[in-house]
């Protein structure tokens, strides 16, 4: 179990966006984005994620929910946000559906 849990954190700290440079980074709050609501399964397991990346890096982070659309609203919150590694999406097979169905901006590549 641990060892999914860090994989999985792995994964999402990856996919996080472009990070500046190491001595400048991180300087403000990075944020978490998930499509769930508050309390939810895919809310409290990225909240754990959060808390456990927290301990290790030793920077402020916060949730921020975007409920609705199957995950769209996420994923195009997401888009929005400068690619300056302050924001990180969580990703499931919802988001998944979503792309293949073309229901937002974001695209494969």
């Amino acid at each position: 179990m641990k060892k999914l849990f860090t994989t999985a954190l792995a994964a999402v700290m990856l996919l996080g966006g472009t990070l500046v440079s190491a001595s400048d980074y991180p300087n403000k709050t990075v944020e978490v984005i998930t499509h769930a609501g508050a309390g939810g399964g895919t809310d409290v397991t990225a909240r754990m994620m959060m808390l456990r990346a927290r301990r290790v890096l030793g920077e402020d982070m916060v949730v921020v929910n975007k409920r609705g659309g199957g995950g769209s609203v996420a994923m195009d919150y997401y888009l929005e946000q400068p690619a300056d590694g302050y924001s990180i999406l969580t990703f499931t097979i919802g988001h998944a559906a979503e792309l293949a169905k073309n229901k937002t901006k974001m695209t494969l590549d």
